[in-house]
């Protein structure tokens, strides 16, 4: 098992995925193309992160039938409390839009395939405990991350590499079925367990490469996944920018680079890892609150501020015992 002094990396480098995230919604450098593009890049690795971590941190520690119940257990009713949050706080709008039934059964579709940015949670809720009875099934992890890049490959054909494949009628077919239109690729079947089984690869140390390795491993994937944005934008024409290739390489290499890294212990860390969860569940609201400002950089900035305040807030408040139930926000 790896020490414990090398989480902190790990959870350093998560709260600033959160802060990609938010950075993927507010789109800072959108009047300056280059930029945008580049930044765009950058923020590919965010949310296969958080899945690779999500995994790691869940085996460490041994993993039998109760925990997985007690993790799902808990990300589902994580998923709950935020959607009931954002639909609470859509209710004036649907008033407002005179269609408030069709609005709350819409809502109620989104819940069951993900709604907005909860989708991560939802995935989760899919992806642990799938990759969880394949191992089981199968009691061997390379055969099940077998399967998982073959589902992500699946996911790639339909989504992302779609109109390689326009002409071929199987594919076709199942893009223009009813119920892959509701689940689509971005979700815990298609893009989550390559992630999951890469995060538990590292927690229970069935890989290592050295710093130099890894270093070059996170510049050469990087490179790869410009050039495939590139191709995939300007040459394929691709309307779909979730699903890479390239990202599951640059995801081995950050966390394996990440593990080099030792960072000396402090609470902080611990912090960063539970906010990070926060912002990336908070960070929508307070974007809807200055949706006014049209000056995308400095909207950025506005949110990345107020959401990490307020997430660091409600961490500090959750600690006290009295509110102890504030840790279900998390």
């Amino acid at each position: 098992m790896i020490c414990k002094k090398t989480y902190n990396s790990i959870d350093l480098f998560k709260f600033i995925a959160a802060f990609l995230v938010v950075g993927i919604h507010t789109e800072p450098f959108s009047q300056i193309k280059i930029l945008d593009m580049a930044f765009g890049s950058i923020t590919r690795i965010a949310v296969p992160f958080f899945f690779a971590a999500s995994a790691f941190f869940f085996y460490l520690k041994p993993v039998d039938f109760k925990r997985m119940l007690l993790y799902t257990k808990h990300i589902f009713l994580l998923y709950v409390i935020w959607y009931l949050i954002y639909l609470l706080a859509a209710v004036p709008q649907f008033i407002k839009n005179g269609n408030f039934g069709n609005e709350v059964l819409s809502s109620l579709q989104g819940f069951l395939f993900g709604y907005k940015h909860l989708w991560f949670l939802q995935a989760l809720i899919i992806a642990m405990p799938l990759c969880f009875g394949l191992i089981r099934i199968f009691k061997n992890d390379g055969i099940v991350f077998a399967i998982a890049v073959s589902l992500l490959v699946f996911g790639l054909i339909n989504s992302t590499y779609g109109n390689l494949f326009i002409n071929y009628n199987f594919f076709g077919n199942i893009r223009n079925s009813n119920i892959f239109k509701l689940i689509g690729t971005r979700n815990g079947l298609f893009y989550a367990p390559v992630y999951i089984m890469i995060g538990k690869f590292f927690a229970r140390k069935q890989f290592k490469v050295n710093l130099i390795c890894s270093l070059f491993g996170v510049l050469g994937s990087f490179t790869s996944l410009v050039i495939e944005g590139f191709i995939c934008v300007f040459v394929i024409k691709t309307t779909q920018t979730i699903l890479w290739i390239s990202v599951v390489p640059l995801t081995f290499f950050v966390f394996q680079f990440l593990l080099h890294i030792s960072l000396r212990d402090r609470n902080v860390f611990l912090s960063m890892r539970k906010t990070s969860v926060i912002i990336y569940t908070l960070h929508p609201l307070i974007i809807s609150l200055f949706a006014f400002i049209d000056k995308p950089f400095l909207r950025f900035v506005i949110v990345l501020i107020i959401t990490t305040f307020f997430a660091f807030l409600l961490y500090k408040i959750s600690m006290i015992p009295k509110y102890k139930l504030m840790k279900k926000l998390y």
